[in-house]
């Protein structure tokens, strides 16, 4: 059996300190794209039984230039090194992603770098996750909706869980840890009010989850380092305006974590079907009471409890007077409609607003499909099954370029915009 080991904190400084003594043009590109090779060949294919390092894009927004790592054509591109460089079609979205170019799969990744190493190269391994993940029988994992954890219960519980997390991370007591990791499932558990919560949670721990627990792994951190990057994920997701789209990228990296101390090589136990809560239960041994009272557990470990529930209460004030605003402003108001063709988008995770009955609102958005390129930058609403985007109403018309309060369409040739009674809509 072949285990993917942790480096000592000593080996990632001597990679850090050859990589600062790089010398050559366009030094922080060049220095991603020899990092993560290395680091992935030093795994050679045993983590998941297929080779993750293949193509990677790092894409410049403003001008669309992207750095390659492999030539993408017969003749030579602008080699500069140890990257190439070409721009990036205007049909194609920019989003940290894996996406289908020039008869390859790729891992695109979006300009700035994070600052800090680790980060980096958690980035791009993430990605190069999802570049195979079609090869590892994860294709086609659907878009889940998580709109509970918006709500004030669900991300209660979700925080809870996290802080239980870190509590089990923290420990060096086996049996400790195992009750930490016994409450973090009960308050997982206790968000389940019915199947559809539970599978689309697990939708989305399959999907991004597993991803950041390979680029965890593989990044090739020593405990120490690891342990640190886990508690600050933490922390750091507590300033995220929603967990909707984003909590798994905690979960499943700290209860994988923890759980490869027992089964070093447990991801390669999951396929689609697997749910991942049942998986760790399962795993640990663990059998929970959902009838047990969480002040109960509170009062014995704490969990920030109190600190959490006043954070929580205030914003659920906040959060229903932007509903009401929202929902007023796309139902009663003038409003732009835009059918989607061929849509490709690009939006931020970290800060959609789920409106019950009518969709997601996403505060900034890029959708480019055949009709042309929207940008927004001040919020637009895609209804619950992805037909359409809707904006506020149209305040500049030109036969190329239409735009409204923060947000503006660059219209492809052959389309135009059409009062549709109350509303407008595109036709071509």
């Amino acid at each position: 059996m072949i285990v993917t080991t942790l480096s000592s904190c000593k080996d990632y400084q001597n990679q850090k300190r050859i990589s600062d003594n790089y010398e050559g043009i366009n030094k922080e590109i060049s220095l991603a794209f020899k990092r993560v090779d290395s680091l992935l060949k030093i795994d050679n294919s045993s983590f998941w039984g297929k080779k993750l390092y293949g193509p990677v894009m790092i894409v410049e927004p403003e001008r669309r230039l992207m750095y390659l790592n492999e030539n993408v054509y017969d003749n030579e591109l602008n080699n500069k090194k140890l990257f190439y460089i070409d721009t990036l079609p205007k049909n194609i979205t920019l989003a940290n992603t894996s996406i289908e170019w020039n008869n390859k799969r790729w891992a695109q990744i979006q300009l700035p770098l994070p600052k800090s190493l680790r980060r980096q190269n958690i980035l791009i391994i993430h990605e190069l996750f999802h570049r195979i993940q079609p090869e590892l029988g994860f294709e086609n994992i659907q878009e889940p909706n998580n709109k509970h954890l918006d709500t004030y219960n669900g991300r209660l519980l979700l925080k809870l869980e996290l802080e239980a997390l870190e509590n089990a991370v923290k420990s060096k007591n086996k049996d400790e840890k195992l009750l930490f990791i016994k409450d973090a499932l009960l308050f997982r558990n206790k968000r389940y009010k019915n199947i559809d919560i539970k599978k689309a949670e697990n939708l989305l721990e399959i999907n991004e989850g597993l991803a950041e627990y390979t680029a965890l792994i593989l990044s090739r951190m020593c405990r120490k380092q690891a342990l640190e990057h886990l508690i600050q994920n933490k922390n750091t997701s507590y300033s995220n305006q929603t967990f909707v789209r984003s909590f798994a990228y905690y979960t499943v990296p700290m209860y994988g974590y923890i759980l490869r101390d027992i089964y070093p090589n447990w991801h390669n136990e999951i396929n689609r079907n697997t749910n991942l809560n049942d998986y760790f239960l399962e795993k640990f041994n663990i059998s929970i009471d959902t009838i047990q009272s969480i002040k109960q557990i509170k009062n014995i470990h704490k969990y920030s409890y109190s600190d959490i529930l006043n954070f929580e209460n205030k914003r659920e004030q906040k959060r229903i007077k932007r509903l009401n605003k929202l929902y007023k402003t796309y139902t009663d108001s003038t409003v732009f409609v835009i059918n989607f063709q061929n849509m490709n988008i690009s939006f931020n995770p970290n800060n959609i607003v789920p409106l019950e009955n009518l969709g997601t609102y996403y505060p900034t958005l890029i959708v480019i499909d055949d009709w042309g390129i929207l940008s927004v930058e001040e919020g637009a609403l895609i209804s619950t099954n992805w037909d359409k985007v809707i904006v506020s109403k149209p305040l500049k018309i030109s036969d190329t370029l239409i735009e409204g309060k923060s947000w503006k369409l660059k219209l492809n040739k052959g389309w135009s915009i059409l009062r549709d009674k109350e509303n407008y809509t595109l036709k071509d």
